[in-house]
């Protein structure tokens, strides 16, 4: 008996070992994108900012002081 109820259990771990680990895969990959497409926007939106009007004021002592 102890061996049938061995052999169920490492039956049960192997059938619910699958659909977790295409789970986990899944969301990994959805992690990679976010943190992909995540890193993406934050870096367009410093060189837009750039462009703006405060931006340039920030940076004017420092080219008066170039010159």
């Amino acid at each position: 008996m102890s061996t049938l109820s061995g052999d169920r259990a490492a039956t049960d771990r192997a059938v619910l070992e699958v659909p977790s680990k295409r789970i986990q895969s899944m969301l990994e990959a959805a992690a990679v994108s976010v943190s992909r497409y995540g890193l993406v926007v934050v870096l367009l939106l410093i060189g837009v900012l750039k462009f703006t009007p405060g931006e340039a004021a920030g940076i004017q002592p420092l080219l008066r002081t170039a010159r």
